[in-house]
Parts: C-alpha cells; structure tokens; sequence
C-alpha cells in the first residue's frame, strides 16, 4: 500500500474534500463517495486504495502510531472528522465497538444457564460456581460408573 504523503498534494486534498459532507465541524463530516465492504470510505490516492479516515487522520495529525489503529469515538464509520478519531490497540477498539464478540461477551453478567458469574478460573475467564458444582458432581459420578465397570 502506497504511504500517504505530507503535506497533502493539493489536488488529492480538493478530491478528498468534495467527496465529503462537512456540515457542522464539531459533527460528523460525513464521507459521500466510494465505501468499502466494511462500511469506511474508500479514497483511490497514488494508485492504492486507503481508507478516508486514515487519509484525514494523517493529513491532520500526521501517522498513526506504530501498533494502534484508528477508533471512530462517534462509531459513524463514514466519518472522517479527524476529531472523532482516536489511536487504540486493537484490543481496545474491538472491546470499545458494541458489535463485536468481544464486547457482546464482556458485557454479560450471566451464564447461558442464568446464573450470576461470580468468580475467575485460573485462565483469567469468567466462572459461574453453581455451574462448577454441577460440573465436578457429574464428573465424579462418570469417574465412580468407570471404576464399577471396570
């Protein structure tokens, strides 16, 4: 992929900008061309595809920094006011978005059995102690019909 220069040449700024809805500058600044599969807009600069947002960030901050990717704080992926843009890891950002697996999970207070989490195992994951009692009885139950058989 193709870097995206600075400063801006200023015929790629003029495109870039008349592809945009800048309404209210503290609100979103709509993209209003091309969108990507996933939803954030699509700018064709130096025979490479980059995303808006991206393109806006850097022309007004300069490049994001080594391992972070750019969070829409607004959660509009078509914007790119680069004020609504934050740099995160990409744990952060895929716990921060409400439609992520990772969030959707986080968020639960309950097993799929209903009962309240209540502890952490040993691996750093969620437990539920009624649910590991159940657990543990049965598995002693299977252990005991083993050593019958046997």
């Amino acid at each position: 992929m193709a870097e995206i220069t600075l400063p801006p040449d200023p015929r790629d700024e003029r495109r870039f900008w008349s592809k945009v809805d800048l309404g209210d500058p503290f609100d979103c600044w709509v993209w209003d061309a091309a969108l990507q599969t996933s939803g954030y807009g699509n700018f064709w600069m130096h025979n490479a595809s980059h995303t808006a947002h991206k393109v806006a960030w850097v022309w007004e901050y300069g490049p994001v920094p080594e391992g972070m990717q750019l969070d829409h704080l607004c959660r509009e992926r078509r914007c790119v006011n680069p004020d609504h843009l934050e740099p995160v890891t990409s744990r952060e950002n895929s716990h921060r978005s409400p439609l992520t697996l990772n969030s959707i999970n986080a968020a639960k207070t309950r097993c799929v059995r209903g009962h309240e989490y209540d502890g952490v195992r040993s691996d750093g994951k969620r437990s539920c102690s009624s649910c590991q009692k159940v657990w543990e009885r049965n598995r002693r139950e299977r252990d005991r019909q083993k050593r019958l058989a046997s």
